[in-house]
């Protein structure tokens, strides 16, 4: 083989060797920062819990024990309304309304009682754990002698 056949050729495949390595590093490289689903996309939201329907379980309150709470709610994106009512063997029921904000499946609704004779105001935190189910603690967020409500609830959609 003459030299400057074998130049030629050292000269071709050093040139294809430098264009297999940079298909190989450019190649399906870029991909990898996706494969990790912990990464959210920066333009991603999770849609809010849908809240409207009625919804009805347990509440169980420190002061007035186990009772039944139900929800009647309505929902324009992630701004929640309605009624509630809640059922105590021991007392006078409240009921009124409701308005609150679903941030995901994270809900807070704060509910006034219009059928006292006592203003209280008692904000509900929870949880959509399923596509039917609403679970979480509430608390008054006035404190006086008529309005001490504190506990736990879990309600799920009828």
């Amino acid at each position: 083989m003459t030299r400057k056949r074998l130049s030629v050729l050292l000269t071709a495949g050093a040139i294809s060797a430098v264009l297999a390595a940079a298909m190989i590093l450019a190649g399906p490289s870029h991909a990898f920062a996706q494969d990790d689903d912990s990464v959210a996309s920066p333009d991603s939201k999770t849609p809010p819990a849908q809240m409207k329907g009625t919804w009805t379980g347990p509440i169980n309150d420190v002061k007035n024990g186990a009772g039944t709470l139900t929800l009647d709610l309505t929902q324009v994106k992630t701004t929640v309304g309605g009624t509630f009512s809640a059922d105590w063997s021991n007392q006078n029921n409240p009921s009124g309304s409701v308005h609150g904000k679903a941030n995901g499946n994270k809900v807070t609704l704060t509910v006034a009682a219009t059928n006292q004779s006592h203003a209280c105001k008692v904000q509900f935190t929870g949880e959509v754990l399923t596509l039917d189910e609403y679970k979480g603690t509430y608390k008054s967020l006035v404190h006086s002698a008529h309005c001490k409500a504190q506990g736990d609830f879990d309600v799920t959609l009828q």
